[in-house]
């Protein structure tokens, strides 16, 4: 391909500068012959030099891209080909030209009308260029504001990682609090618990020992009624109206003390069978509140992996305090009521002593 076109309408879009020009010494060369080609298709000249120099960049940049998204199986065919520093069209060949030099100049004479041609196209080659160079100052503007914003996304996801990482240890800092708070008042519950164990089993103790001492003055009065009645019996044979009224009253009075003794063992069995109660009462209490204390294990366990979920759980945990609180209350009404039962019963005793004293000194007077 021949062609002769003016210096000044036509420069190199790489180097800038003439096209008679080299363009890697940038001086006006001295063969009668330019090194200079075309890109295939779009048309754009370029110097031979900085085309190829473009296009070792691309290679180089190709690979580069290629060694980063080798996994991608989907890349696009025309990214592997070299672009027009001009239109940014992909690259099919390279063609060199012809241009001759100041030697050539009457040949260019000659072609006058295609040199005219050629200046307008040549003309048109320059708004191009100054099109794309705005183009490419408007995307260097655009790109130098996308950088600040992504410093300044950068910057705010900083701070708003450093204010959730703050935020997680404040609250992590809490629900440890919290737990050990927990765990306090736990171990007091379970002192208070022990404590009250070991009051009712007293309490048991002591009833039992009563309920024994019952037992053993009931045989005593059993032998004592015996004695009194052979004795009576020895006495009857005197056939006398003196003894048999002494045994009469003996005998309304046996009745009485025997219907005293009879519900001494009723109030015994009931006061047994209430704290047969008391204690089934209790233990399902404890089996309740063991239950319960482990629920309230799983709960801690949870919390600690679901912290977003802490809050609620702590007051379940407050929650299950509270019902701990009702269930001492409960206990305490219950010991009270035992005490109450354990001095009903002491009294009872009491006013049993004086009636038996007196039955036994007037048997003993008759006698």
């Amino acid at each position: 391909m021949d062609f002769s076109m003016e210096e000044h309408n036509q420069t190199c879009a790489i180097c800038l500068e003439s096209l008679l020009k080299n363009g890697t010494s940038g001086e006006t060369s001295s063969s009668s012959q330019t090194k200079i080609g075309a890109v295939v298709p779009c048309g754009h000249v370029f110097h031979h030099a900085c085309y190829r120099k473009w296009h070792s960049a691309q290679e180089r940049r190709r690979r580069r891209d290629s060694a980063n998204n080798n996994n991608n199986s989907h890349s696009n065919n025309d990214d592997n080909k070299c672009k027009c520093p001009m239109c940014n069209v992909p690259c099919n060949d390279f063609v060199k030209l012809f241009m001759g030099s100041e030697s050539s100049s009457s040949h260019s004479r000659r072609t006058s009308a295609s040199s005219a041609a050629t200046t307008n196209e040549g003309d048109d080659e320059s708004l191009r260029l100054q099109s794309s160079r705005k183009s490419l100052d408007r995307v260097k503007d655009k790109l130098n504001r996308y950088k600040k914003e992504n410093r300044t996304l950068e910057k705010k996801l900083q701070d708003e990682r450093k204010l959730m990482e703050s935020t997680l240890e404040r609250t992590v800092e809490r629900h440890s609090k919290e737990k050990r708070s927990f765990q306090r008042k736990h171990q007091r519950l379970e002192e208070q618990v022990k404590e009250k164990d070991a009051a009712l089993a007293s309490t048991a103790q002591e009833l039992q020992a009563l309920k024994e001492e019952l037992e053993s003055d009931r045989i005593k009065w059993k032998k004592h009624a015996k004695r009194l009645e052979q004795k009576l019996v020895q006495e009857m044979e005197g056939n006398t109206e003196e003894h048999l009224a002494q045994v009469r009253e003996w005998g309304r009075r046996k009745a009485t003390l025997k219907k005293d003794v009879v519900l001494a063992r009723a109030e015994t069995k009931a006061m047994q069978q209430e704290i047969d109660r008391t204690v089934e009462l209790q233990v399902a209490e404890r089996r309740q509140w063991e239950q319960k204390e482990k629920q309230w294990k799983q709960e801690l366990e949870k919390a600690q992996q679901e912290k977003a979920k802490a809050d609620a759980r702590v007051a379940k945990a407050v929650q299950g305090i509270s019902q701990m609180r009702a269930f001492h209350e409960i206990r305490k009404e219950h010991v009270a009521k035992l005490e109450q039962e354990k001095a009903q019963l002491a009294q009872q005793l009491q006013e049993l002593q004086p009636k038996a004293e007196l039955d036994e000194e007037v048997l003993l007077f008759g006698s």
